[in-house]
């Protein structure tokens, strides 16, 4: 499960009037800060923390304030980091029900049949489909209103798009929204009854044929084989 989120920027962190001064906003999280903010990739989300991914400037021990979907907060703490990778640990623990909440705003999971369509990643398509369509990152960025440090999260996989940011991207490249989460699967032959109908006449003509070679012959009908050239 991911679900998007933001963090402001704040240049002081710590407490302020006993609250994190740094508050992060899950999807559907009424946001109650303004200012500069960055994009958060929250996963395996648990009653006692999360892993969050973010360029965000954040380091071990510093406070958050966690905002959830319908007013709900939690304070929390950065235990861990790796690079981009930040663990995310609850001061009390979560409550099933809100746990459900934030599930709720995750997007779907893909099929199998559509991960199994492509090994290519969300921001990997997008590049490519970029490149195709003769867009310089620069006038992409600027045709879907976002930074160039956005799109370029988005291309390298750090940070993934929102979902109404993956549809601007889907029309502005000229394709379905599905075909640019999933990818496009290979297309599938399929016939109508009378190409299935004659199939079958062609099999039962061509297995009379060989009945009759084997006599001529005097050998086994499965050891005759009858090969056509188109």
């Amino acid at each position: 499960m991911t679900v998007m989120a933001n963090i402001n920027l704040r240049s002081r962190t710590g407490y302020l009037h006993g609250q994190p001064t740094r508050k992060l906003s899950l999807e559907g999280a009424a946001a109650s800060f303004k200012g500069q903010r960055e994009s958060v990739s929250v996963t395996n989300l648990s009653k006692a923390g999360m892993l969050l991914e973010t360029s965000a400037p954040l380091s071990v021990g510093e406070p958050l304030m966690i905002l959830f979907p319908e007013g709900e907060t939690c304070n929390a703490s950065i235990v861990w980091a790796a690079e981009t990778i930040f663990a995310c640990e609850f001061e009390k623990a979560l409550s099933i029900a809100t746990i459900r909440k934030v599930q709720l705003q995750s997007p779907p999971e893909p099929r199998a049949e559509e991960e199994a369509a492509t090994s290519e990643t969300l921001g990997a398509r997008i590049k490519r489909l970029r490149r195709e369509r003769g867009f310089g990152v620069d006038h992409f960025a600027s045709y879907i209103g976002v930074s160039r440090p956005t799109l370029w999260k988005w291309e390298k996989g750090t940070v993934s798009p929102r979902q109404n940011m993956v549809q601007t991207i889907a029309k502005a490249l000229g394709v379905p929204e599905k075909e640019l989460l999933y990818g496009s699967r290979p297309e599938v032959v399929r016939h109508d009854a009378s190409q299935l109908a004659a199939f079958d006449v062609s099999s039962s003509v061509i297995a009379s044929k060989k009945v009759e070679i084997a006599k001529l012959i005097g050998v086994d009908p499965n050891r005759v084989r009858i090969l056509i050239e188109t």
